[in-house]
């Protein structure tokens, strides 16, 4: 169980089961908020992952692994 923190708000976010798509970029995976899902990027900075939000997204939260 992988367990984020929401930048903006600072709750937790939990990642459930297996991803349900993959792509070069990163994974998607089901949260345990109805509705909500997560992708995670493989290895790109902060910049190029706001650049492809921007182009992407327009409901977006940033998600951080909580230390520990």
């Amino acid at each position: 169980m992988t367990v984020l923190t929401c930048a903006s708000t600072g709750k937790s976010i939990t990642l459930l089961g297996e991803p349900i798509a993959n792509s070069g970029k990163g994974k998607v995976l089901r949260t345990n908020h109805n509705g909500y899902l997560a992708k995670i990027y493989h290895s790109q900075t902060l910049e190029q992952v706001q650049k492809s939000l921007s182009i992407n997204c327009c409901l977006v939260k940033l998600l951080f692994r909580e230390s520990g």
